[in-house]
């Protein structure tokens, strides 16, 4: 009898473990296809892998093929999701050129190496997404990647 209870707790907490794990592959942070960077940035990725950072934001982590080392990140956050989006988005404006992207979510922008978008109570971070030695990425580009990031 006791070792029937004991497998039945067993079954339960795996059943368990199982459907934490669903859904965080339901609510993975990786939004994006090794392909749709390709299509936006010229390089080939790896599939994204999910970890948390140290804040306790889901992110996904792209790295490239060619140079493993370098990799674009996608952060996805509903923790005060417009404050985070207003704070990124001053951090990152240098000089007076505007970094408002607009035509997708209800809020983005792009400054040439990093771009975000607020759509309803959930902020999206995509970083690194290119070196500033390395040629422009076009704005129509970033705009379907935001696009994609934001359409789940």
């Amino acid at each position: 009898m006791e070792t029937m209870k004991l497998a039945l707790r067993w079954m339960v907490i795996g059943m368990a473990i199982v459907i934490n794990a669903d859904d965080a592959l339901a609510n993975s942070p990786c939004r994006l296809s090794s392909a749709d960077l390709q299509a936006a940035t010229g390089r080939t990725f790896n599939e994204g892998e999910v970890t948390i950072t140290a804040t306790g934001i889901s992110m996904c982590v792209y790295t490239e093929k060619d140079k493993p080392k370098r990799r674009v990140t996608l952060e996805v956050s509903s923790d005060n999701a417009e404050k985070q989006f207003e704070s990124k988005m001053r951090l990152l404006q240098l000089g007076k050129k505007s970094i408002v992207l607009p035509g997708v979510g209800d809020k983005a922008y792009f400054n040439g190496t990093a771009a975000g978008v607020l759509k309803g109570d959930t902020f999206f971070s995509l970083g690194q997404l290119r070196r500033s030695s390395e040629p422009e990425l076009k704005p129509e580009n970033v705009i379907a990647l935001l696009s994609k990031t934001i359409s789940e």
